[in-house]
Parts: structure tokens; C-alpha cells; sequence
């Protein structure tokens, strides 16, 4: 029988085998290790927006690593089909490639130079 993916929040031991069974398992680590090493993922601030902030963070990650390994891939199949014609000798094809590694590396990092993460949640108690 096929379960369905299930999200599971909790701040204390007892809600360890809760965190381990469930999908994605979140834990607000402020009190616990045992809570912190069942969970898939740890939040310090216990409030829902770092809940809601976190999913957009997933979200984002998600995206920007598929644009990364596929825009990678495309390029370097791209660069590999003109070595095969004979249009880019073998070490200008290395040095191609290595650029485009970096163009997929600095895609990735774009997560780090957005410091507002996007928050659906309204912001009770502000």
C-alpha cells in the first residue's frame, strides 16, 4: 500500500518517531537533539512563517538546481556535438567546459545573493 507524503512538525521527544515516519519531518530545535536528529530539517525560531519560508525556500532550490544540471548538460551537448563535427579542437572543448561549469555554479549561487525569501503567511503578532 502506497502512503501518502505526509509533513510532521514537532518541538519535543516525544514527537521523534512522528518526525522519523513522516515524509519531511520538521523540527523547531530549540529544546531537543533527539527532536533535531529525527527531523529532516531543523528550524530555530518557533514560528510558522519560518515554516512558510522554508517551503519557498524548497521550492526555489529545487528550480535552480534543475536549471543548473540541465542548462549544464545542454550546453556541454551542445559544445561536445561541435568537438564531434570538428569545429572546437580538444583543448579549447576543455576550456569551454569549464566555463561551462561555471556559468551552472554561479546559477546555483543565486540563492545566495537573495536575502527575502518570499512569505505567503500573514505576519500575526508584528
Amino acid at each position: 500500500m502506497k502512503k501518502a507524503p505526509t509533513v510532521f512538525m514537532g518541538d519535543g521527544i516525544n514527537d521523534a518517531p512522528a518526525l522519523t515516519a513522516a515524509t519531511v519531518g520538521i523540527a523547531f530545535g530549540e529544546f531537543s537533539n533527539v527532536t533535531a536528529e529525527a527531523a529532516s530539517a531543523v528550524i530555530m525560531e518557533n514560528t510558522f512563517n519560518k515554516v512558510d519560508e522554508l517551503f519557498h525556500l524548497s521550492l526555489k532550490t529545487r528550480k535552480i538546481v534543475l536549471q543548473s544540471a540541465l542548462g549544464g548538460m545542454g550546453l556541454s551537448i551542445i559544445g561536445m556535438c561541435f568537438a564531434a563535427l570538428g569545429y572546437i579542437p580538444p583543448v579549447t572543448g576543455a576550456i569551454v567546459q569549464e566555463f561551462i561549469d561555471i556559468i551552472a555554479i554561479m546559477n546555483a549561487l543565486r540563492l545566495t545573493w537573495e536575502r527575502n525569501i518570499k512569505i505567503d503567511l500573514p505576519l500575526y503578532g508584528v
